[in-house]
This record gives structure tokens, C-alpha cells and sequence, in this order.
């Protein structure tokens, strides 16, 4: 069952950025994201390998580089991830 969440706008989403310290509002690493979400760094590598968050980073040699704005965008405005057992 899955709970309807209305889309952050784009004033919200700014404010999320804004409240960011100054060198994590571009992009951050994966521990950042990590942290950001309050997950561990093996929920994103899952969430990367499942394709949940695709188009919010670049894979440059072993690391995973997110843009900031399209990571909080897909997190909060993306489609649900639920799935049926």
C-alpha cells in the first residue's frame, strides 16, 4: 500500500538545496548522499544497481558523482519504488 505524497515545487526543492553546506549543493559523493538521506552506502549502491536513481549522477572511474538538485528531485518528486513480494 503506498502512501500519496504531493510533489515538493520547485521553491521547495530550492530550499532543500539552499539549507545544504555551500559544497554540497552541486553535487555530492556517495557517502554524502548516504548521510543526506539518512541511509546506509549499501542502500544506494542498491538503489543505483536497481536503476532508482538513474539520471542523478556520473560514474567517473569507481565513483559515483550526484547532482544535487536532480538526486532531491528523484528522491521526493520520482515515481514510488514500492513493489509486491
Amino acid at each position: 500500500m503506498s502512501i500519496k505524497f504531493q510533489k515538493l515545487s520547485a521553491e521547495e526543492l530550492k530550499a532543500i538545496v539552499d539549507s545544504l553546506e555551500p559544497t554540497l549543493r552541486v553535487t555530492m559523493k556517495t557517502r554524502d548522499v548516504a548521510e543526506f538521506l539518512k541511509v546506509s552506502l549499501l542502500t544506494i549502491y542498491d538503489w543505483v544497481f536497481k536503476g532508482h536513481l538513474e539520471g542523478t549522477y556520473r560514474k567517473r572511474g569507481k565513483y559515483l558523482i550526484f547532482v544535487t538538485s536532480r538526486l532531491i528531485d528523484k528522491v521526493f518528486n520520482g515515481k514510488d519504488w514500492s513493489f509486491k513480494s
